[in-house]
């Protein structure tokens, strides 16, 4: 019996074999699928830091700009303010003005009228026109002055508001930047996410096709082990014509007729 059982088993060994070699290259392979994905999760995880650095970075900026453009509106809020002082001065020494002249106007007339009569008050009448006449330029000074302050202020409000335009540009397309580099952000978070899940199943699979490997192997060289202990006879192989006469019969029974 032993010798028609070895047959079978050295082919079921071989069939075994193949199968081993088969998921080895299955093992294999998919160790490389999982080395590539590692890879490339630790290269978006990579590019998340920089990310991440960068967002930081443009936060910081963020904040920078907001606060000069926060005192920009500041300035503008101060020179609004001395804007209207100046203007409210203006209209003010205007109205003094205006009724300075009026009243150095009308005192010349009176004075006029009294020279025809009196020659007394000639000085006391040059002497006042003179005051009216300094106090009048006094005020004319300060209007002057007041429209050159006014003039100026203006300049400074347009290039405050130039500049604070400027900057609001510039946070404007700051907080674009940012927004764009927070999409990108959590584009690589999905990433990185959908790598750990594939990560962790084909982890799971290359466990249990190693667990597969590692039985199939033990059940190769249980076949060997076997084939081994009981190896098969060997046979004295002779030709057919030498063996005439010394041949067992295939089946018992007595002869009832030779051939021929």
């Amino acid at each position: 019996m032993l010798l028609f059982n070895q047959a079978p088993l050295a082919d079921d060994k071989a069939r075994k074999q193949q199968q081993l070699t088969q998921l080895k290259a299955k093992i294999e392979k998919l160790r490389k699928t999982i080395e590539v994905k590692e890879n490339s999760k630790s290269s978006y995880h990579r590019q998340l830091r920089q990310i991440e650095k960068q967002i930081g970075q443009l936060g910081r900026k963020i904040r920078d700009s907001s606060q000069r453009v926060r005192s920009r509106e500041q300035e503008l809020s101060r020179l609004r303010q001395s804007k209207r002082e100046i203007s409210s001065g203006i209209e003010h020494h205007n109205k003094e003005l205006a009724s300075q002249l009026h009243t150095a106007y009308t005192l010349g007339r009176q004075e006029q009228l009294k020279l025809l009569f009196s020659l007394d008050n000639a000085a006391t009448m040059q002497r006042n026109l003179g005051y009216y006449r300094y106090f009048s330029r006094y005020r004319l000074d300060l209007i002057n002055e007041g429209r050159r302050s006014y003039d100026r202020l203006l300049d400074n409000e347009r290039r405050i508001t130039e500049a604070k335009r400027a900057l609001e540009q510039v946070l404007q397309d700051q907080r674009q930047q940012k927004s764009d580099l927070d999409r990108d952000r959590r584009k690589r978070e999905k990433i990185i996410a959908d790598l750990d899940r594939q990560l962790k199943k084909q982890g799971t699979h290359l466990s249990q096709l190693e667990e597969n490997a590692r039985d199939l192997k033990q059940l190769i060289d249980s076949l060997g082990d076997i084939l081994t202990e009981a190896p098969e006879p060997e046979i004295e192989h002779k030709k057919f014509a030498s063996l005439k006469g010394r041949l067992a019969w295939p089946v018992k029974g007595k002869v009832r007729k030779l051939f021929g």
